[in-house]
């Protein structure tokens, strides 16, 4: 318990010395930390969170030639 609470007052020392839109990341990454692997129940309880796959297949499009070897062009430069 006693390492924890160092912990808090590290980082309550340090956020200190912030501004406040460095303070306001810091907190949008603690609630990011705390979302991300874990989604709540509608009895409380924590579970792990799931992928979907396919959740936005309509957003993204994939040019048929992805696989295609890059041209010289683009490794040696434009020599035209």
């Amino acid at each position: 318990m006693s390492q924890t609470i160092n912990l808090i007052e590290t980082a309550q020392a340090k956020m200190g010395s912030l501004s406040l839109a460095q303070q306001q990341t810091v907190v949008d990454f603690i609630d990011f930390l705390t979302t991300k692997q874990f989604v709540v129940s509608r009895d409380g309880e924590k579970l792990k969170q799931q992928r979907i796959p396919d959740l936005d297949q309509s957003k993204y499009r994939i040019s048929d030639d992805f696989n295609d070897p890059l041209p010289d062009e683009f490794w040696l430069g434009d020599e035209s």
